[in-house]
Order: C-alpha cells, then structure tokens, then sequence
C-alpha cells in the first residue's frame, strides 16, 4: 500500500449531518487501517462555509482528498458547490494529490468536468452488484464483481471527456470513473464511486429510509431488511482499495 508515514488527507464532507460524532469516511479510513504515526485527515464542511483549497499549492499539501456522498445535487446552483467545482478542475491540472469522490462526490466530479448528471425516476436504496468494465479496474482493484451499498437519487449519465468509465450495475451504467491528470505521464489522479463503501448499512437505514421512501419503488417496503441483511465484507474491500489508491495511486494500465 505505501508508506502512510506523514500522509496528509482531507475529507471534504458534504453530508454535514450536523449532528455526527465525527466524519464517516475519516472514520471508515482509520477503521479499515488504523492511523500510522504522522498520517493525518483533516476534515472541513463546505456547506457550512468552511474553506476549501484555493490553489493547486494547497492541494498540493495533501496526499490524498476525498468528496463524500450528500443529499445536495450535483446540479444545484449553490456557491459552495461552485468553489468545490473549481477544486476538482484544479486536481485534474496537476499530477502529485489523488482525489476520490462518492455518490454525490462522484457525480460532481463528471459535473465539473464537462459530464452530466440527471434525476433519476427512483430512489436507489440498497445493495447493488458492480462489475468492472475496464483493465484498469481489474489490474487496480479486483477481476470481481463486488456488492455495495447504494444511496442516490441522480447519476451520471454522461462521463466527462477523457474520463474512463470503469465498472457499471443494473441501475447505473456509470458506476465508476478515473481521470488522468493532464500533466506528464497522464497518471489517474481521481478515482469515483457511485456506491457508498464508507457506509454502514444501519445509519441508511435510520438516516436515510423514512426521508425517501415515498421516492422508492413500492415504496421502500422491504428496503429496511434488505439493507440490514447486508454483508459488508466487499465494502470492507472497497474501503483499503481507495486507501491504497489515496496514499500510493494506480498503474497506468
């Protein structure tokens, strides 16, 4: 995986439940492997104004940042969104920090790059089977398919230009994107999930379910056993995949 001695990482959490312990995806990292001497996760919530980098000199500072899921869309004219745009333009100029985006952070991605993302006609709310389409996610992450958890109301219906789509399900054909930096040997520096690996099935189901079930395909009825029914052993999986890449990147397959 790399050395995480001195890693630096920040979480842009977007889901900002306010009334969270402590960042989810920070937290599933340093569950998957716990922390190492010096490597840090800085978290900052852009919804609530919080700053973001600026300049590719500040994202520079970081190894690694990561945009969680949320219940804001893609499309929404918001101004945070807009400077978290302009983010993600300035991480796809420059070759040395990897981004991952989830959900939400995976559909802003193919946003801000020239892609586009559309409501869906139905609520997702349960485990989804993905299947790698591309040699770059079966060299980098797994000849398998794997079973995640799924939470969203858009997808992306259109990847950006040069963007690979790299795996795909019954309910979303862009499941996963990687693009390359536009600097020197065109290394992947943001890797994308349409799925939720940081996610534990419980906090769907307290959190989420009641709030869009009138969305869901009858209803939601039978969504809570289904998800509570879920074996979280590929998201298990998933999770030290995109730690691998945060901290140590891909080969350019």
């Amino acid at each position: 995986m790399g050395n995480l001695g001195g890693s630096k990482f920040l979480v842009v959490d977007a889901l900002g439940w306010a009334d969270a312990k402590d960042d989810l995806f920070a937290t599933a990292l340093s569950r998957i492997d716990p922390l190492e001497s010096g490597e840090t996760y800085e978290v900052v919530k852009p919804k609530t104004g919080e700053h973001l980098p600026e300049t590719v000199e500040e994202i520079k500072q970081y190894d690694g940042i990561v945009i969680s899921g949320s219940a804001t869309s893609a499309n929404d004219e918001l101004e945070w969104i807009d400077k978290l745009s302009e983010m993600i333009r300035m991480i796809a100029s420059q070759d040395k920090t990897r981004l991952v985006g989830i959900c939400f952070g995976h559909q802003l991605v193919a946003k801000a790059l020239g892609g586009s993302v559309l409501k869906q006609d139905t609520f997702i709310l349960q485990p989804e089977r993905i299947e790698p389409l591309s040699r770059l996610w079966t060299d980098n992450v797994s000849g398998a398919s794997q079973l995640l958890l799924e939470s969203h109301g858009d997808q992306v219906s259109l990847a950006p230009p040069g963007a690979e789509v790299l795996a795909s399900s019954t309910t979303a054909k862009i499941e996963s994107m990687a693009v390359r930096s536009v600097k020197g040997d065109r290394r992947v520096v943001a890797w994308t999930l349409q799925a939720h690996p940081e996610m534990q099935a419980h906090l769907l189901v307290d959190r989420v379910l009641s709030r869009v079930a009138n969305q869901m395909e009858n209803r939601g009825q039978g969504a809570r056993e289904q998800l509570l029914a879920f074996n979280a052993k590929d998201a298990c999986f998933m999770m030290k995949a995109v730690k691998s890449f945060l901290v140590s990147g891909w080969s350019n397959s």
